[in-house]
């Protein structure tokens, strides 16, 4: 929502008044909305030490993963936390920095694709699933790193499953056709 309310020209000085008002709301929803499950897999995040072989376990090893094979990482079947059964599902999604790069440069593209569209109703729908794109990408390496907390986002055309798949090859059959199509939503 965010996504269009900009690319449709809202001010950010509205949108940093929404998101401040949500902000000013944390505690209420920490109190009578958040589930327990939820307010565990936050705290964990805070502190993943405090079950090293629970719930903390699976960003713990992450962790230990990340710092072995550095920036380049130690190439595809030498990792010693997935060689040494640490990771359970280590074909799922994690992914070095050429991964990383060469997903930057898809959303870069759609980026500018959406921007080149020849009308509002293109730009608008285009750049918001671009930056969807962008957002998925963002939260699961975030949780892959420890930066953010574990809540189950997909990385687009890497993490295992279906669904994520499908939806992310929709958004781009989505984007290539509306800026492909002539001026008639205007």
């Amino acid at each position: 929502m965010v996504f269009v309310l900009y690319f449709a020209g809202m001010s950010w000085k509205i949108i940093g008044g929404f998101v401040g008002l949500i902000a000013t709301l944390i505690p209420l929803l920490w109190l009578f909305v958040i589930e327990t499950y939820q307010k565990k897999r936050m705290l964990q995040f805070l502190n993943p030490e405090s079950d090293p072989l629970g719930a903390g376990y699976q960003i713990i090893q992450s962790h230990i993963a990340i710092g072995s094979g550095e920036i380049t990482g130690k190439g595809w079947a030498n990792t010693t936390q997935s060689a040494l059964g640490f990771i359970p599902e280590s074909h799922t999604d994690k992914f070095p920095l050429f991964l990383c790069r060469r997903m930057g440069i898809c959303r870069l593209r759609t980026l500018w694709i959406s921007y080149n569209c020849h009308h509002a109703f293109g730009r608008l729908v285009c750049g918001s699933l671009a930056l969807s794109f962008f957002l998925y990408a963002f939260i699961n390496t975030g949780m892959v790193s420890g930066l953010l907390p574990v809540m189950g986002s997909p990385l687009p055309y890497f993490s295992y499953g279906g669904t994520a798949m499908i939806t992310q090859g929709t958004y781009f059959g989505i984007i290539m056709s509306l800026c492909r199509a002539p001026s008639r939503f205007t």
